[in-house]
C-alpha cells in the first residue's frame, strides 16, 4: 500500500481517526510542508524532518499543560485512561514524565484496544475495584480518539464513585460528534481546546448552502442530522439557523479554520519567494528557499508574537479550558472557564475560574484531590 505523501489524517473506523508519519524516503517528504492538524511529536524532530512546519502544537504541549492545571487544581493523584496503540503509549509516557516533574502521581492505567467494543466482565469488575480503592477522582484520557471508550466512562460513571474526566484537544472534537448519548457522560469534566481562531469576513456564502439545495453532499446532511434532529424538535423550520451552527461549531472550531490559514501561509510564502529578485539567480534553490519564506511568514493574528512559526516550527496560539455540563435533549453545553497563553510571562499563562465550574459532585467547588506526600532524601556521604 502506498505510503500518505504528507501527514494526515486517515479514517479507519466510524469515530476513530489517527495522524500518520510517512516515510522518510517519501520523495515528497523533502519539500516543504506545512500541515493543518498533525500534532505526532516525532515530526518535530528538524534533522528528520527540516521542512516540515505545522499550524498546531505537537501532543507534548498538550499534556505539559494539563498536568500545569492539574497541579493548579491541587490534584496530585489522578488515573490514567489511554488507547493500546502507539499514540496512547507515547502520549502516555510524554504526560507521565510532565506529571511527575510537578509531583503529581498516578494511581492507575487502564490501556483499552481501539476497535474493541466490548470488554469482557472481568475487565470491567477489575477496573471498577481499583478505582473504588483508588483516592484518585480525576481521570485524564490520552491515545487515539476512539468512541469505544466511552463504553468504560459509562461504566465508571454508572458505579457509585464520581470521577471527573479531563479531556485533551484530541477528544474535545466529540462535542459536535454524532452521538450525541457519548458527550452527556462528560457531565462535569474539563477539556483542553484549541481556541477559536476568526476566519475573515465570507460575506453571505454561508447563508445559501443547506442540504435542500445540495442533496448530494454528504458533509451537509450529516450537518443536518447531527445538528437539527438531535437539537430541535421540529427541524423543518431551522434553515436560518443552518448557516450560523456552521459558521459557529464547523467553520471556526477545531481543525476547520487552521486548513485556511495553512493554505494561506504557503500561498504568502510562495507569492514572497518568487516576487524575490534572486530567484531567477544561478544556483537558486527553490526547495530550501520556500523553507525560509516560511520560516520568515509574519504573524497574522493580534498576539505578543512577531513571526508565524515557533523555533520549534509550530504555530503556537491560545488554548481554552471549557466545562462540559449537560443539558436537555442529550446535548452539552461548553462554558469557558479559562485559558493558557505559552508566550505571555511565567506565572500568567494560565488562568481557570473555579467559580464558574459546574462540578460532578453538585457542590460547585474545586474537588481537592490532594495527598500530603513526605519525600525523604536519602543522606548521602559529605
Amino acid at each position: 500500500m502506498a505510503q500518505p505523501a504528507s501527514p494526515c489524517f486517515h479514517c479507519r473506523q466510524p469515530g476513530h481517526y489517527k495522524t500518520e508519519c510517512p516515510q522518510l524516503n517519501n520523495p515528497s517528504w523533502s519539500r516543504p510542508v506545512i500541515s493543518y492538524g498533525a500534532t505526532k511529536y516525532a515530526l518535530s524532530d528538524k534533522y528528520l524532518y527540516p521542512h516540515f512546519f505545522r499550524m498546531v502544537q505537537n501532543d507534548h504541549t498538550y499534556y505539559k499543560i494539563l498536568s500545569r492545571l492539574l497541579k493548579q487544581l491541587n490534584w496530585n493523584w489522578i488515573g490514567i485512561l489511554t488507547t493500546y496503540d502507539d499514540a496512547g503509549e507515547t502520549e502516555q509516557l510524554a504526560f507521565m514524565e510532565y506529571l511527575s516533574n510537578d509531583g503529581i502521581c498516578v494511581s492507575f492505567t487502564f490501556k483499552l484496544s481501539v476497535y474493541k467494543l466490548t470488554i469482557k466482565e472481568s475487565e470491567v469488575q477489575s477496573m471498577l475495584s481499583t478505582i473504588e480503592k483508588s483516592s484518585a477522582q480525576i481521570i485524564v484520557l490520552c491515545g487515539s480518539y476512539d468512541i469505544a471508550i466511552f463504553s468504560v466512562i459509562s461504566m465508571i460513571q454508572s458505579s457509585t464513585k464520581k470521577m471527573t474526566i479531563i479531556i485533551p484537544p484530541s477528544w474535545s472534537i466529540i462535542h459536535n460528534s454524532k452521538p450525541n448519548k457519548f458527550t452527556t457522560l462528560l457531565n462535569g469534566s474539563l477539556a483542553l481546546e484549541d481556541y477559536y481562531i476568526p476566519l475573515p469576513e465570507y460575506g453571505d456564502f454561508f447563508d445559501n448552502i443547506n442540504p435542500s439545495n445540495r442533496p448530494n453532499e454528504f458533509i451537509l446532511s450529516y450537518v443536518w442530522i447531527t445538528e437539527y434532529l438531535f437539537r430541535y424538535e421540529d427541524p423543518s423550520n431551522c434553515t436560518n439557523i443552518y448557516s450560523d451552527i456552521i459558521a459557529e461549531d464547523y467553520l471556526t472550531q477545531g481543525a476547520s479554520p487552521r486548513v485556511y490559514y495553512t493554505v494561506l501561509a504557503m500561498a504568502s510564502a510562495l507569492h514572497e519567494m518568487h516576487i524575490d529578485p534572486n530567484e531567477n539567480y544561478i544556483g537558486y534553490n527553490y526547495r530550501y528557499q520556500l523553507n525560509h519564506y516560511i520560516k520568515n511568514l509574519k504573524n497574522m493574528f493580534e498576539m505578543n508574537r512577531t513571526m508565524l512559526f515557533d523555533d520549534a516550527r509550530e504555530f503556537p496560539y491560545h488554548y481554552t479550558f471549557t466545562n462540559w455540563v449537560s443539558v436537555p435533549c442529550e446535548s452539552v453545553e461548553r462554558k469557558v472557564v479559562g485559558n493558557f497563553s505559552e508566550w505571555v510571562p511565567e506565572g500568567q499563562q494560565l488562568f481557570i475560574d473555579t467559580k464558574r465550574i459546574s462540578w460532578l459532585n453538585n457542590n460547585n467547588q474545586v474537588r481537592v484531590n490532594r495527598i500530603q506526600l513526605h519525600i525523604i532524601t536519602p543522606n548521602i556521604g559529605r
